[in-house]
């Protein structure tokens, strides 16, 4: 037979959303005839009402509801059993828990309140940072595509098609050039990735010299996007990529994978 002090521990664990239905259902039952557990339930319910304002919700973490599940066994197992006072006296009405017991039960909810409070703050400040980091990451990318659409606005601009050499056959190339900008953007597609210690290396080809403009790496899907500074002297007449040692080379070593004229 459940008893009061019984009872403020279910409204306790109510005020948590902890119950299923059917002692839900009899914590109900009992509230509507005893006015000193529904005393405990108002006061359960405002002490963990405060934390619906000063933080997300968050979920009990298992571990402490665990232990108050447990202590709550403890406890409901040491309750004194009723004392009858004679074969035809019914049994004396339970003094109601103290005071302490039921500001007992509520720190137990309030520890478990602050508890999610801290986990949802930690967790939106998680949040936050990566948010804040994904921004600084989107700015700087639009500001490349900015630089890369003034480039190919230039009235100087000039584009070279650069064709598969028979290393990479299916490999193509769009390189941008502006002579007044010395800014290069070359667009790579199908150019498969480079094999283990190798690197593509991208250059400009003058009537006198090869010059590197830097070297690069294609994704999985052989796509790759370059924007290099490189000031020429010389009249530009060609580009041409091929393909190195890791780190680049002072002159082509490596066969060519691309080539195309200005």
């Amino acid at each position: 037979m459940m008893i009061c002090p019984d009872f403020s521990e279910l409204a306790a664990l109510e005020a948590l959303g902890a119950l299923d239905e059917s002692s839900r259902d009899a914590l109900l039952r009992h509230l509507a005839e005893c006015e000193s557990c529904r005393a405990d339930r108002a006061t359960f319910a405002a002490t963990w009402g405060v934390f619906g304002y000063s933080a997300p919700a968050a979920p009990v973490a298992p571990e402490l509801k665990r232990r108050l599940f447990e202590r709550i066994g403890r406890e409901t197992s040491a309750q004194p059993p009723v004392v009858q006072m004679g074969p035809h006296r019914r049994g004396r009405r339970p003094k109601a828990p103290s005071r302490v017991d039921r500001w007992a039960i509520a720190s137990i909810a309030l520890l478990i309140g602050f508890s999610g409070a801290l986990v949802s703050v930690g967790f939106l400040a998680r949040q936050v940072a990566e948010e804040r980091q994904q921004s600084q990451h989107l700015a700087s990318e639009l500001s490349n595509r900015e630089r890369q659409v003034a480039l190919l606005q230039a009235q100087d601009v000039r584009v070279a098609s650069l064709a598969g050499q028979p290393p990479a056959p299916g490999a193509t190339a769009k390189v941008f050039w502006s002579p007044r900008e010395s800014a290069w953007v070359v667009s790579v597609a199908k150019l498969p990735p480079a094999t283990t210690g190798k690197t593509y290396q991208l250059w400009a080809v003058t009537s006198s010299r090869k010059i590197s403009v830097g070297t690069f790496q294609t994704d999985a899907h052989g796509a790759a996007l370059i924007e290099a500074k490189l000031p020429l002297s010389d009249r530009l007449a060609a580009a041409a990529v091929s393909l190195e040692p890791a780190g680049g080379v002072p002159q082509p070593t490596g066969a060519i994978v691309l080539l195309g004229t200005f």
